[in-house]
C-alpha cells in the first residue's frame, strides 16, 4: 500500500523521515528523503504505528503524521451475512497541528487479495 505524508511548509524544500514503532522497537523505514509517499507492506515489519516527519531549512515538524496499522479480527459481509476471516488492514491517521489541538481520524480498510473496501470516519475534536 502507498501512504502519503502531506506536510505543508514555507520554504517548500521538504524532506521526509518515516519510521514504524511496534513490539520490535522503532524501525527507520526511510531516512530524510524527498519522497512524501511510502510504499509499505505489512509483511515487511508487521503492524504498528507509522510516523512521518517533514523537515525543511527552518527545522523539523513538531508533531509527526501518524498512521496506526492493525489487523481487523473478522468481517461480516452485509450482502451474505457470512463472517469472513479475510485479513483486512485498518489504518488510522491522527495528527496534531501546531496552532490548535485538533485530531482528525480517518479509517481505511484494505484487503490483501487486491480488492479494496473503504470506510471513512472523520472526527474533529477541538
Amino acid at each position: 500500500m502507498n501512504i502519503s505524508c502531506n506536510a505543508y511548509a514555507e520554504p517548500e524544500d521538504l524532506i521526509f523521515l518515516w519510521s514504524l514503532e511496534n513490539s520490535q522497537g522503532i524501525i527507520n523505514l526511510q531516512n530524510w528523503s524527498s519522497w512524501h509517499m511510502l510504499s509499505y507492506s505489512v509483511t515487511d515489519y508487521g503492524y504498528g504505528t507509522l510516523s512521518c516527519w517533514g523537515k525543511n531549512s527552518i527545522g523539523v515538524q513538531e508533531y509527526p503524521c501518524q498512521f496506526k496499522l492493525q489487523a481487523a479480527k473478522s468481517i461480516i459481509s452485509e450482502e451474505t451475512n457470512i463472517t469472513s476471516s479475510i485479513n483486512f488492514l485498518i489504518v488510522q491517521l491522527n495528527y496534531k497541528e501546531n496552532r490548535c489541538d485538533t485530531v482528525d481520524t480517518f479509517t481505511y480498510k484494505y484487503r490483501r487479495n487486491g480488492v479494496h473496501c473503504f470506510y471513512l470516519a472523520r472526527g474533529h475534536r477541538p
